[in-house]
């Protein structure tokens, strides 16, 4: 008993070609009108928002005081809790080594 295979479907290359090219434009086409509808969408989207009348940030430039001010803002930050307690750390350690001496 013979087993026959079904006949074997004749591809066309060009077919294939046109098929592939007809679904890459239906894919761009699909993309151009989400692209364009999104676009609409942000157009009312911006028309409807209220306008701002004042940003809350300031755009103005920074003085150069400012930066000094923030300078010794800092400075005086370091001389406080901080410094003293590494100054404290370097006495302890510096007993620790006299009595090692000893």
């Amino acid at each position: 008993m013979a087993y026959k295979y079904p006949p074997r479907e004749i591809i066309d290359p060009e077919e294939v070609k046109r098929s592939m090219v007809e679904s890459q434009v239906r894919r761009s086409n699909a993309a151009i009108a989400e692209y364009e509808e999104r676009e609409k969408r942000r157009i009312k989207t911006l028309e409807s928002a209220p306008k701002e009348s004042e940003s809350h940030v300031n755009h103005e430039p920074v003085l150069k005081s400012t930066l000094l001010k923030n300078e010794e803002n800092m400075n005086a930050l370091g001389k406080g809790s901080f410094s003293s307690l590494s100054l404290g750390m370097k006495s302890f350690e510096v007993l620790k080594a006299q009595e090692a001496l000893k």
